[in-house]
C-alpha cells in the first residue's frame, strides 16, 4: 500500500485516516489468515510431517548411486500432493452440473471413470504399501473417449454458448480428471 500510494500528497489528517484503513486491513488479513490455518491445522499438520518423513528420506547415494526405491516413494509423494492440489484447488459447481446434464449419459460415464480411477489409486497405495512391484494398471480409455465424445456432441448442439457455466464445469472436471488419470 505504501508503493500505492506513494505518488499521493495528503494532509496530515488524510495521511492518518489512510495509515487507519491500512492497519485495519492489516488486522483484517491477519485475523483471516490465522483463522484458516486454525481451521485447517490438523490437515497441514498431516501434509507437514508427511513431507517431513520424505524430505528427511530423500533419495540418498550408495556407492555413488541413487537408492531407486527412495526415488521412487519420493517422486509417487510428490505426484501425489500435486493430485491432491489438483482436486482441492478447483471449485466445480456440481449441483449445477447434476441440475442440467442429470437425465444424460456424461454423467453416469463420470461415475464409472471416478470410480475405475479411485480403484486404480487404492491398488497403487496398497501396492506400495506393502512393498510389491506394480501391478497392471486399470484401464479408463474407454470411459475418457466417451466423455470426450459426450463433450463434443455438446459443442455441436451449442451447449457452451446455450449454458456456458454448465458446460465449463462439465469440460474442466473432464480436463482434471484426464490430467489425473
Amino acid at each position: 500500500m505504501m508503493i500505492v500510494t506513494l505518488e499521493e500528497h495528503f494532509t496530515p489528517m488524510q495521511g492518518l485516516v489512510n495509515a487507519s484503513w491500512i492497519l485495519l486491513g492489516g488486522l483484517w488479513y491477519t485475523y483471516w489468515a490465522t483463522f484458516v490455518s486454525c481451521s485447517l491445522v490438523y490437515r497441514i499438520e498431516r501434509q507437514d510431517a508427511a513431507l517431513d518423513i520424505v524430505l528427511r528420506n530423500l533419495p540418498k547415494l550408495r556407492s555413488g548411486k541413487l537408492d531407486a526405491r527412495r526415488v521412487m516413494l519420493f517422486n509417487l509423494f510428490i505426484n501425489v500432493v500435486d493430485l491432491h492440489e489438483m482436486f482441492v484447488g478447483a471449485h466445480t459447481d456440481y449441483p449445477l452440473v447434476r441440475n442440467t446434464f442429470g437425465g444424460q449419459d456424461i454423467l453416469i460415464f463420470y461415475r464409472d471413470l471416478m470410480r475405475k480411477s479411485a480403484l486404480d489409486l487404492e491398488d497403487i497405495g496398497l501396492t506400495v504399501l506393502q512393498n510389491w512391484s506394480a501391478r497392471a494398471r486399470i484401464n479408463v480409455k474407454a470411459e475418457l473417449r466417451v466423455i470426450e465424445y459426450e463433450l463434443d456432441q455438446m459443442r455441436r448442439h451449442e451447449v457452451p454458448q446455450k449454458n456456458p457455466e454448465a458446460y465449463s464445469a462439465v469440460s474442466s472436471a473432464f480436463r482434471r480428471l484426464w490430467n489425473a488419470t
